[in-house]
């Protein structure tokens, strides 16, 4: 689900940065520190990469530490000088590559982000970020930006394996039938990602495993209470997405299938880590699953994780915002993107009559580019 995107011209300024701190952890290595905006509220982060990684992915966290301002990524450099990516002209005609772009106080970055960027260079990436101050209009100086970033190495971006920890809230394991729906519909999901050169795992935790699910009353990730999906995607300790089901989504539309953290998402204990489903929704208004519903239940798993993997819709409802993905087409109206993009897995509604629903398991080649390129598949 998106969020109101602000942007402005920028300068590159460089701001004051700790020295960095890493760890090793999960045979990949996670890696902290801060910069400071200069001047124009802006802060390029030079951020070092290992001389052993030889196909790396990153994906960064950053926090803007001052009370009501927001953090986003303006644009990457490359080591001459020049400038690899500007997420600026992207957003200029409505199209979107990373949700990075929009102003957050927690954001989350994946590079490379599709097979348009170069290979990492050989010593540091060139990330430059703005802070906003806490009247959502201003570019802030000396604004605190803590950073983040888990590396991982990667012989290749032509197919890797995807950890999903599924954890069931209130008790809804219980139910049976719903057991069997959810179980089937997981193979579905597993099925799709599959044929994307992707091999999805499936862990599955209940609320004997950790008491937060008890309570079944989970709102989307990034609202409700913070420390919930924290919590959440912390009970794990794995490199791994975290999928919720509950009955109702709180604090939602009853009618909403699912909802995830970002664009991408993260994969590291955050407010804003992973996916959450509703099981109500998704079964329609006799709340029992047909065949057609098991299979919806499926592509609404696929699909919010593909967000969570750096996929956008490929087409806004409005028909005025898509994804920046080259061979995604800039459809317009209702009538004209159906037939264009309909079928496609991050079309941004499901299509359904009384009786059955469009299949939506297509994904381009570009689509998939980017989600071999998440960090969290490898």
């Amino acid at each position: 689900m998106l969020r109101a995107v602000w942007f402005s011209a920028l300068l590159v300024g460089l701001g004051g940065c700790s020295p960095w701190e890493q760890e090793s952890k999960y045979l990949e290595r996670i890696t902290y520190g801060t910069v400071r905006t200069g001047g124009n509220g802006v802060a390029e982060i030079r951020f070092p990469l290992p001389e052993d990684f030889s196909s790396s992915k990153v994906l960064f966290r950053f926090d803007n530490l001052e009370e009501g301002q927001t953090v986003f990524v303006s644009r990457v450099d490359g080591e001459n000088g020049s400038i690899v990516r500007n997420f600026a002209s992207e957003v200029e005609i409505g199209e979107y590559s990373t949700g990075a772009v929009s102003r957050q106080r927690q954001n989350h970055f994946n590079w490379p982000i599709d097979a348009s960027d170069p290979a990492m260079p050989a010593d540091e990436l060139r990330v430059n970020i703005a802070a906003v101050s806490s009247d959502g209009e201003t570019l802030s100086a000396g604004s605190d930006i803590g950073v983040e970033a888990i590396i991982t190495d990667d012989g290749g971006f032509e197919s890797g394996r995807l950890r999903v920890f599924v954890h069931w809230t209130a008790g809804l394991e219980q139910d049976p039938e719903l057991r069997a729906s959810v179980d089937a519909a997981l193979v579905k999901m597993q099925d799709i990602y599959w044929e994307f050169g992707v091999e999805v795992t499936v862990e599955e935790r209940t609320q004997d495993d950790f008491s937060v699910l008890a309570e079944g009353a989970v709102a989307r990730p990034g609202f409700g209470t913070p420390d919930t999906w924290s919590a959440i995607t912390a009970s794990t300790d794995e490199l791994a997405l975290d999928l919720v089901l509950v009955d109702t989504i709180s604090g939602s539309d009853p009618a909403v299938l699912g909802a995830a953290g970002s664009v991408p998402g993260g994969i590291l204990p955050t407010p804003r880590s992973g996916v959450i489903i509703s099981t109500a929704a998704n079964a329609g208004p006799d709340l029992v699953y047909s065949e057609s519903e098991v299979d919806l239940l499926g592509a609404t798993f696929a699909h919010e994780i593909g967000h969570m993997l750096g996929l956008f819709h490929p087409v806004e409802l409005t028909y005025e915002r898509w994804d920046a993905v080259d061979d995604t087409p800039n459809c317009q109206g209702e009538t004209g993107c159906q037939a264009r993009l309909g079928e496609n897995l991050m079309y941004a509604t499901a299509l359904c009559t009384a009786s059955d629903c469009v299949e939506q398991e297509a994904l381009t080649e570009g689509q998939i580019a980017i989600l071999q390129r998440y960090v969290g598949v490898n």
